[in-house]
């Protein structure tokens, strides 16, 4: 059985998670951390990570919360030799760097990513037609409770491809959960890529998929 515990457990996504994997055979959920808790909630909920260390035992960390402060309970967790899959999003280029050092030097596996409905063949598929078409432009679309904007996911994509901020389009509606669109364009032909989310569901699967790689094997992929 493989026992995580949830920083960010009464979070949309958190919330979301754990009742998911209530029905899971292999993933138990012991504990989450939150910034107030609730009572008579299903498990035990702790206001900090070192609070969860000393009550709790976890084999992983899974966070969906708020940078920077998800930055330094990740660090910490690390530290504590905790393995840990994080989709939050506003990490830095140079937060990745040290999380990636900070893991190698733990001997953990961490897996960020800031949308686990992206399929790394997707991704592939997207660096392929960068390749091939000098103009690209991404718009993404999300509900009007979305803090960040650009998006993580669009941030990500714009780094992976070499596109420039200019090139970044942000919408956020009512009735939208997730999209995000990629023109390639050349002087003779446009192709349009669009990934839409219509659940939360999408982003769990990937999450669960996620942690049980982790409890088999302790890889490091940061996509930031």
């Amino acid at each position: 059985m493989i026992r995580i515990a949830i920083h960010g457990i009464t979070g949309k996504m958190g919330g979301y998670l754990f009742k998911a994997l209530q029905e899971s055979e292999d993933i138990t959920v012991v504990a989450g951390i939150c910034q107030t808790v609730r009572q008579n909630f299903p498990v035990s909920l702790y206001t900090s990570l070192e609070a969860c260390l000393i009550h709790e035992d976890f084999d992983l960390l899974v966070d969906f919360s708020h940078y920077p402060a998800s930055l330094e309970v990740v660090k910490q967790a690390i530290m504590q030799g905790k393995s840990v899959v994080s989709g939050t999003t506003g990490y830095k280029k140079y937060d990745g760097q040290h999380i990636r050092y900070l893991a190698e030097k733990h001997g953990v596996g961490v897996i960020i990513s800031p949308n686990f409905s992206l399929s790394e063949g997707f991704i592939q598929y997207l660096l392929s037609c960068a390749e091939r078409y000098p103009y690209i432009y991404i718009a993404e679309s999300h509900n009007i409770t979305k803090k960040d904007k650009p998006s993580g996911t669009a941030l990500f994509l714009a780094r992976l491809m070499n596109v420039p901020m200019e090139n970044i389009f942000a919408y956020r509606l009512p009735h939208v959960l997730a999209q995000h669109t990629i023109v390639f364009a050349d002087d003779v032909e446009r192709l349009e890529i669009t990934h839409q989310t219509s659940s939360r569901d999408a982003f769990v699967k990937g999450t669960i998929e996620a942690i049980r790689l982790l409890a088999k094997e302790k890889i490091i992929s940061i996509r930031i």
